[in-house]
């Protein structure tokens, strides 16, 4: 897989030692026992602070889950019986009568099967924000006014933008504080966070699905008269009006209100089982160890049957490592988890596409649908894949009134690609935290064009920490490629692609370090530094609005399977970039530090990637 990621983060905004490791003045400690007032006993201790809640999240509740062990069935068994004991005691019969005490008639039809009680109950001691929940489903949701979700979703507030006299004079400050801090990519800070709340041995991925979830959620009788919708009637002439008693779909406060419901669920199931689930919208995903995985789906249904949710079980899905997510496949491997299309989806596009191809014929509302489903699919492939393609077609829809191209038209090149794309571009994949040797990746490039003369050079620096070892290669691209490249006023964006490919390649097959990895742990992990912006987003994206170096990365996709297993990242200032030196033949420079020369690079393949 090759993956390039767009920049390094500012200077000092990432220490991974400090991120990671607490404050000695602040050690944080999760502990697990029965307490009063408290169904599972966690709580946060910090030296001279009182005892807080511990904040409710996914993460929180897998690296709790973990501190149980084996015993974590059986302990989610009991806690499962605490639910249905405080569903049924007095406490929440009362509840749920006072609340229902308040509701409208129309509305206390719609949500006589629900247990506000319980639900208010479990919500509270789980430190919901979402304090008004069951009281206004006990009152029906309003569509109109103000809407708030009630300190469940933080506001959004932009940070006013800096007046400029007073952003110059911080700037001696500004360079002074960037002095100070020190460099470091944050991919590294990311993968360790990830693998602290990463659940161990294999995984199995489940769906649960709220059967027509707008329509469990009552709306307030006042704002009856903006949900009507009138419909002709076929024996009669005049309009036949529907008055929803329920969310309608179209409304703005219905997604805003239903989703207060879905994370009020998983905010129980995260407090009281501990499981790791989340919902988009109606759909809630959740992944469990194989072993607990039965458990955890079972968990999720019995806590919605309780609260008295409906849910679809024609559209749930059982644990299992290979399911769809959101109209995509999910495979949880060992290692990693891939996203790819759903065989159907895929035959349905690639027939589209080769009809279109066929015809020449392409109308703008045509091409806007297209796009939209090709961006999705999109999402499904590595990096960025199609992004400049897809441009094409969004134009196709709004700059023009023609509807037939020609087969070497722009948007011929974009379709071909795309049919290209869905069965051989490389997907998705995300590492599951294996310890991988990791590789170090510069590349730079020079040219020159002396009384019409072309000339150029590629430099490629790898570091391999583990090893302290590092070499450099320096090759000289031969006049027949320089000829070969799109006439333009410089090169040098042309190379640069070029140049990350050739020692990407180099490093895969001549001295195939990366190659030998790939076989041995499945995957290679490699950060790449380069020094052009127009490269690096060719490479992240894997394609280009310039057809040459499109064309390299294209073919290099295409034809090399160490694409399918490199994993690349961000760009790097040119005057810090070690591979300048190589460019520009100053090996004197690079003996001094101790580094290798690599094996005399044998000539690439840049003929076939130019094909």
């Amino acid at each position: 897989m090759l993956v390039v990621y767009t920049r390094l983060p500012p200077s000092g905004f990432f220490d991974r030692d400090k991120a990671l490791r607490p404050s000695p003045h602040a050690q944080l400690h999760a502990h697990f026992g029965q307490r009063p007032n408290n169904p599972i006993g966690l709580r946060l201790e910090s030296p001279g602070v009182p005892h807080m809640p511990l904040p409710i999240s996914s993460i929180r509740a897998l690296t709790a889950a973990e501190a149980h062990g084996d015993k974590l069935a059986a302990w989610r068994a009991g806690q499962l019986q605490r639910i249905r004991d405080i569903a049924n005691s007095k406490d929440a019969k009362a509840r749920d009568a006072e609340l229902k005490a308040r509701s409208p008639p129309e509305v206390r039809a719609l949500i006589k099967h629900l247990n506000l009680g319980a639900l208010d109950l479990l919500l509270r001691e789980a430190n919901h924000p979402d304090h008004s929940l069951c009281h206004e489903l006990a009152a029906g949701f309003r569509l109109t006014g103000d809407l708030s979700s009630n300190g469940l979703y933080p506001p959004k507030e932009d940070k006013p933008a800096t007046p400029k006299h007073e952003l110059l004079n911080q700037a001696e400050s500004i360079r002074d504080l960037m002095k100070q801090a020190s460099r470091r990519p944050a991919a590294d800070v990311v993968k360790n966070f990830m693998d602290a709340g990463r659940e161990r041995g294999n995984t199995a991925s489940s769906k649960g699905d709220h059967q027509s979830a707008y329509r469990q959620c009552p709306i307030n009788p006042d704002d009856y008269d903006v949900a009507v919708v009138g419909i002709y009637h076929p024996d009669r002439t005049d309009l036949v009006y529907y008055i929803h008693h329920s969310l309608p779909f179209g409304s703005k406060a219905s997604c805003l209100h239903y989703t207060r419901v879905a994370k009020g669920i998983c905010a129980i199931l995260w407090y009281w089982l501990l499981l790791v689930i989340l919902s988009y919208v109606d759909d809630f995903h959740g992944t469990a160890p194989q072993g607990l995985a039965l458990q955890s789906y079972e968990c999720f249904l019995e806590v919605n049957n309780i609260i008295g949710f409906y849910t679809k079980l024609a559209k749930n899905l059982e644990p299992a490592q290979r399911g769809k997510l959101l109209g995509l496949i999910l495979s949880i491997m060992d290692d990693h988890v891939e996203l790819d299309l759903d065989p159907n989806r895929k035959d349905a596009l690639l027939t589209e596409i080769h009809n279109t191809l066929q015809e020449g014929i392409m109308s703008p509302a045509q091409a806007s649908s297209l796009a939209g489903k090709l961006n999705f699919a999109s999402s499904a492939m590595f990096g960025k894949s199609g992004r400049s393609y897809l441009r094409v077609l969004y134009n196709w829809h709004y700059n023009t009134r023609t509807q037939a191209f020609k087969p070497h038209h722009q948007v011929a090149r974009a379709l071909q690609w795309f049919r290209w794309a869905i069965t051989e571009c490389p997907r998705r994949t995300i590492a599951l935290g294996q310890a991988r040797k990791p590789f170090i990746l510069y590349t730079d490039a020079e040219f020159g064009d002396q009384e019409g003369a072309p000339n150029g050079q590629i430099g490629g620096v790898l570091h391999i920490p583990d090893q302290n070892k590092t070499e450099y290669v320096s090759w000289r691209p031969p006049t027949e490629l320089l000829s070969k490249l799109k006439q333009r006023k410089t090169q040098i964006h042309a190379l640069e692609t070029l140049g990350a490919l050739v020692c990407i390649y180099h490093w895969s097959y001549t001295d195939n370090y990366f190659q030998k990895e790939a076989q041995t742990t499945g995957g290679c992990d490699v950060t790449l530094y380069i020094d052009s912006t127009t490269a690096e987003g060719c490479i992240r994206k894997g394609c280009s609005t310039a057809e040459d170096p499109q064309q390299h990365v294209h073919s290099n996709m295409e034809n090399g399977s160490h694409a399918r297993d490199l994993s690349v990242h961000p760009e790097s200032p040119s005057a810090e970039n070690p591979a300048d030196w190589p460019s520009r033949s100053e090996f004197r420079r690079m003996e001094t530090l101790g580094w290798a020369r690599a094996r005399t690079l044998v000539d690439p393949p840049w003929r076939t990637w130019l094909e």
